[in-house]
C-alpha cells in the first residue's frame, strides 16, 4: 500500500504482443504504477501478464516505447540544464540522460553505413541540431516534475536496480528486466528485456540498469571501473500492439538490430521513483562538529553557479533569460533562486562582460534582465504572493559571498550555502530550513563553504553581515 503523501497515477497501459504459436491468442500484458519494491525509491513500473500461458517468458526485445525526448524543449545544453537543476534542487537530474552525439556508433554492423551518414548529415531531433553535451530532460520547465507527455507513457516510472559491493565487485541486488538504448535517430527507448520470465496475474515491477554510460547526468559515475561487458546477437524486437487511454503510444513498433548495451558496474541509486534527498550523508548525522567533505560536495550549488555564470557568453545569457521569462517556476524556493541567479547576472555582465564598454549593457539584454528580476516576488494580488515573500526573507543570505579573517591563514573566502538545523542532541545538520526550531530566541546559522577547498564554517547573521562582500562579482577566492 502506497503512503499516504504518495500520488499513484491510475493509469495503465495495454500491450499485446504477438503469440507465435498458430492461431494462439496474443500476449496480453498491463503496464502500472505502485509502491516500489526498493526501500525509499517512491513509485515503481509493475508489468503484470495476462495472456494464456501460466508463466510467459519474452521471446524477443520489445519496445516499450520512447522514453525521451518527447518536444524541442527536452532537448537542452549542458549549461542550462545545470541551471534548471540548482533551480530545483537536482530533481530533473533523476530523469534526464546524456544526448548521443551525432557521431556516436550505436548500432549494429549492418547499421554501420547509416551511423556515418548521420555523422555527415548531422543529428537533429524535433529540429535541434544534437552536439555534444547535450541533455535529455522529460522535466516540466515550471515544476521540475516529469511532464505530462513522458508521464503517460509511464516509462520514467522504472526504477534502477541497486548495487552491493566494493567498487570493483559490484552486482546488482535485484534482476533487471529493462534495457534503455537510443534509437538510431537518437531517441531514447526502452526495451522488455528478451529472457525475462513473468508469471500470470503476479505484478512484477520493472527494472533498468543504466552502467557508466548514463550516469554522467543522473547521479555521477566511476571512471575507472573498466568491467564493462556488451551483450551481442540480439534477435529484432517483436511488433507489439501500444495503447494508453485509448490512444495509440508512439514507437511501439519493432526496433530493427536493437543496439549493444554497455552492463558495465555503475554507481549505486535508484531512478526513477521520487528518490529520497540526504542534503547530509549518513556519517555526519550523529556528528556535533564540522560538517564533512561529502556533505561538502553535495552543498556547493550557490558556488558552483557562480563558477559557470562567470564563463557565460552573451548567447548563454540571454537564453537563460529567455528561459526563466518563458517558464519561470511556480513555487517559490526554485522562483527566489531563479531571482538569485539574475541578480548575479546583472554585476557579472556590468563588470565582467561588458566591461570593455565601460559596463554598458545592450538594451535587448537589459530590457530581458529587467523582465526577468521582475518575476520575482511577484504581485500582492497573485496568490504566491506572500508565499514568495516567505520564500525572500528565508533565504536571503543564500548565495552571499563573505570575505573571513583567520588567525593562522588571512583571509578565506567563501559562499553561504544552506540553513544550519540544530541536530540531534547538540549536533548541527543542514536542511533548506523546513523544520527549523520555532525558537525565535535561537539565532539562525548558515553553512559556509570556502572557495579552493578550504573547508567550510557555520556563521550568524550578524557574521554575515560584517563579512559579506556586495557589488563585486569577481571575488571567488
Amino acid at each position: 500500500e502506497a503512503p499516504k503523501n504518495m500520488t499513484i497515477p491510475s493509469l495503465q497501459r495495454l500491450l499485446r504482443v504477438p503469440n507465435s504459436e498458430t492461431g494462439a491468442k496474443p500476449h496480453t500484458v498491463v503496464l502500472s504504477v505502485s509502491k516500489s519494491t526498493i526501500p525509499g525509491a517512491g513509485r515503481g513500473l509493475y508489468l503484470t501478464y495476462r495472456g494464456p500461458h501460466a508463466k510467459w517468458k519474452v521471446p524477443d526485445y520489445i519496445d516499450l516505447g520512447r522514453y525521451g525526448p518527447h518536444t524541442a524543449s527536452d532537448i537542452k545544453e549542458d549549461f542550462m540544464m545545470q541551471v534548471k537543476n540548482f533551480l530545483y534542487d537536482q530533481r530533473p537530474s533523476e530523469w534526464s540522460f546524456e544526448a548521443p552525439a551525432a557521431n556516436n556508433s550505436n548500432c549494429s554492423n549492418e547499421d554501420q553505413e547509416d551511423s556515418e551518414e548521420l555523422e555527415d548529415q548531422g543529428l537533429t531531433i524535433h529540429g535541434k541540431k544534437i552536439v555534444d553535451g547535450m541533455i535529455f530532460d522529460i522535466t516540466d520547465d515550471a515544476t521540475g516534475e516529469v511532464h505530462e507527455m513522458a508521464e503517460k507513457t509511464l516509462l520514467p516510472f522504472v526504477n534502477e536496480v541497486t548495487v552491493q559491493g566494493k567498487r570493483s565487485s559490484r552486482k546488482p541486488k535485484q534482476v533487471q528486466n529493462i534495457d534503455a538504448d537510443h534509437h538510431n535517430d537518437g531517441r531514447l527507448h526502452y526495451l522488455l528485456r528478451r529472457g525475462s520470465c513473468f508469471k500470470r496475474n503476479e505484478p512484477m515491477e520493472l527494472l533498468v540498469y543504466y552502467g557508466a554510460k548514463y550516469q554522467v547526468v543522473r547521479c555521477g559515475k566511476y571512471p575507472d571501473d573498466s568491467d564493462a561487458s556488451s551483450e551481442e546477437g540480439r534477435s529484432p524486437v517483436a511488433m507489439v500492439e501500444g495503447r494508453t487511454a485509448g490512444s495509440d503510444i508512439e514507437d511501439m513498433s519493432s526496433v530493427t538490430n536493437p543496439p549493444s548495451q554497455d552492463n558495465s558496474v555503475a554507481v549505486s541509486m535508484t531512478a526513477s521513483g521520487h528518490a529520497i534527498h540526504q542534503s547530509v550523508c549518513p556519517s555526519c548525522r550523529e556528528r556535533s562538529t564540522k560538517v564533512c567533505v561529502k556533505t561538502t560536495s553535495v552543498l556547493s550549488g550557490y558556488t558552483n553557479m557562480r563558477k559557470s555564470i562567470f564563463t557565460y557568453t552573451e548567447k548563454d545569457v540571454i537564453s537563460i533569460l529567455d528561459f526563466f521569462i518563458e517558464s519561470p517556476p511556480m513555487e517559490s524556493v526554485p522562483r527566489q533562486r531563479m531571482w538569485w541567479i539574475v541578480d548575479q547576472l546583472h554585476p557579472y555582465l556590468k563588470q565582467i562582460l561588458y566591461q570593455k564598454d565601460g559596463g554598458k549593457m545592450p538594451s535587448n539584454v537589459k530590457e530581458k534582465l529587467d523582465s526577468a528580476l521582475d518575476l520575482f516576488p511577484r504581485e500582492k494580488k497573485d496568490p504566491h504572493h506572500d508565499e514568495d515573500m516567505r520564500a525572500m526573507e528565508k533565504y536571503q543570505h543564500m548565495g552571499v559571498v563573505i570575505r573571513k579573517e583567520t588567525k593562522k591563514s588571512g583571509f578565506k573566502t567563501g559562499m553561504v550555502e544552506q540553513i544550519v538545523l540544530p541536530g540531534p542532541g547538540s549536533g548541527p545538520r543542514v536542511g533548506d530550513g523546513d523544520d527549523e526550531d520555532k525558537d525565535e530566541s535561537m539565532p539562525k546559522k548558515y553553512l559556509v563553504v570556502y572557495f579552493s577547498g578550504e573547508g567550510e564554517d557555520v556563521v550568524t547573521e550578524d557574521e554575515i553581515s560584517e563579512y559579506s562582500l556586495t557589488n563585486s562579482f569577481g571575488v571567488m577566492g
